[in-house]
C-alpha cells in the first residue's frame, strides 16, 4: 500500500534482515554461555567466534557506547538495547577468557569513563538516576585484579594457593598492584605483583613477604608447570607473551 490508496501494484520490499542464532538467543544468555565454557573447545571456535562478534556488537549498540541509544532511565524501562555494569561481571568475564581483554579495557575506558565524567563513585547503572554508590558498578576492579594481575586464589585447595592465568591483551605495557591475601589463620595481607611487557616475553615478579605460597601455572624453565610450584619472598619468571592474552 502506498499513500492511502490500494492501487493494486506489486510493491518490491527489501528482503527481511537475516537473523544469526544468537539474535534470537540474546545478549543475556550468550553471554551466559560464552562464560560458562561451553564453547571453549576447538571444535566450537566458529561459534565462540560468532558469540564474541554477538555480544561484542549488541554491547557497542547500547548506552554509553551509543549515545542516542534508549536510556535505562527507571526500573520500569523496557527494552532489548541496554548495557548494565552489573551484567558486565558476566559478559567480560566470558569475553577476556576469549581473549579480547583490549576490547574490555576499551570499554572500562569509554563506558566507565562516561560514569565518572557524572559522578565520582560506581554508579549502579549507566544514568545517574539510579543510585550514584553501589557495588555493582565495581567490576572493573574486582577483573583487572584477577585477569591483569594474574594471581587468582585457589581457595578451593587450600590455603595460600594461587593460579597464575594472565590475560592482558597485547596492549598494555605494564602493570603494578597489589592483591589482597587471606590466610590461614585468616589474617589478612597482601603480595605485591608487577610485570613489564618485552619482546621475549612477559617479565613477571611476585613478591609474597615471609609466606609461602603454592602456585599453579608459575613458569619455571621453557614450560609451564602444572602442579603447584613453592614460591617464597620475590620471585620472577618470564611468560610467553601468547598464553597471556
Amino acid at each position: 500500500q502506498q499513500g492511502d490508496d490500494l492501487d493494486g501494484d506489486w510493491v518490491l520490499l527489501p528482503p527481511p534482515q537475516r537473523q544469526s542464532v544468537w539474535d534470537i538467543v540474546g545478549y543475556h544468555a550468550a553471554a551466559m554461555v560464552l562464560t560458562s565454557g561451553l564453547l571453549s573447545s576447538t571444535e566450537c571456535r566458529d561459534a565462540r567466534d560468532a558469540c564474541v562478534a554477538y555480544i561484542k556488537s549488541h554491547l557497542l549498540s547500547c548506552f554509553p557506547n551509543d549515545r542516542r541509544a534508549p536510556r535505562l532511565s527507571s526500573p520500569s524501562a523496557r527494552g532489548s538495547r541496554f548495557y548494565t555494569p552489573y551484567f558486565a561481571t558476566f559478559a567480560f568475564r566470558g569475553l577476556i577468557e576469549a581473549g579480547q581483554m583490549d576490547w574490555v579495557m576499551g570499554q572500562y575506558r569509554l563506558a566507565w569513563g562516561w560514569a565518572l565524567s557524572v559522578s565520582p563513585t560506581w554508579l549502579e547503572v549507566f544514568d545517574p538516576r539510579w543510585e550514584l554508590v553501589h557495588s555493582w558498578g565495581g567490576c572493573p576492579t574486582w577483573q583487572l585484579s584477577k585477569y591483569v594481575l594474574g594471581l587468582a586464589p585457589r581457595y578451593d585447595v587450600g590455603p595460600l594457593h594461587f593460579e597464575l592465568a594472565l590475560h592482558v591483551g597485547v596492549q598494555l605495557p605494564q602493570c603494578r598492584g597489589k592483591l589482597p591475601v587471606r590466610g590461614p589463620a585468616g589474617s589478612e595481607t597482601t603480595y605485591s605483583v608487577q610485570w613489564l611487557r618485552k619482546s621475549d616475553g612477559l617479565h613477571f615478579t611476585l613478591d609474597v613477604g615471609t609466606d609461602t605460597v603454592y602456585v599453579k601455572g608459575w613458569q619455571c624453565t621453557t614450560d609451564f608447570a602444572t602442579e603447584w610450584t613453592p614460591l617464597h619472598g620475590t620471585n620472577t619468571c618470564v611468560l610467553p607473551l601468547a598464553a597471556v592474552l
